[in-house]
């Protein structure tokens, strides 16, 4: 526009500065409070509450977690730890005074080797017929030293009772919080 003898050019705003306004920005709020943010305190572009409010989350989420943990329920994951230690501590007491299924030695510590792993069926998890005791070296450094296993389990259970677990080999099995109790129960009515 020409007014007179002054010129005036229109004020034209690049893409480039309306990105550069954006990022020179100078303040932001708190999602939780509203307070205005320190520039020091949204480094990040993820920073949204302040310092306060953040404590204050934290501490709600831990207050949760005393809360679920005062409950009287355990997670599933923790009571299937539980169960797989009264099973394998009812194997060791059960094995005692026989050899190691595998090896057929006779050793003063066992642990319960399970035939069938328990990652790759876990509806044989605590199955009393996969899990026998078995000396540390067979178990781990052998892993499971399962040929031999195998040999010693048909003349234990039979060749039918072996062909039984071999097929449920990769069958899954969600356990609920009551299956899991009732073998607690069924195995420490047994000992």
């Amino acid at each position: 526009m020409i007014i007179g003898n002054n010129v005036q050019e229109p004020k034209v705003v690049m893409a480039h500065q309306k990105t550069n306004q954006i990022k020179n920005k100078t303040h932001k709020s708190c999602v939780v409070c509203g307070k205005e943010l320190e520039v020091k305190h949204f480094a990040t572009p993820r920073t949204r509450t302040c310092e306060f409010c953040k404590n204050l989350v934290k501490i709600k989420k831990l207050n949760r977690k005393e809360i679920r943990k005062a409950g009287s329920k355990p997670k599933i994951s923790d009571l299937k730890k539980t169960v797989q230690k009264v099973v394998n501590a009812y194997i060791r007491k059960r094995d005692k005074d026989k050899p190691c299924i595998s090896c057929q030695k006779i050793v003063d510590k066992k642990e319960a080797g399970h035939f069938i792993a328990q990652g790759s069926s876990g509806k044989l998890r605590y199955n009393l017929k996969n899990i026998h005791g078995q000396c540390r070296a067979c178990n781990h450094f052998k892993s499971g030293n399962l040929l031999e296993y195998r040999i010693a389990l048909v003349k234990k259970i039979g060749k039918r009772g072996v062909e039984r677990l071999e097929d449920q080999r990769h069958d899954t099995h969600k356990y609920t919080r009551e299956e899991l109790e009732g073998i607690m129960e069924q195995l420490k009515e047994q000992k």
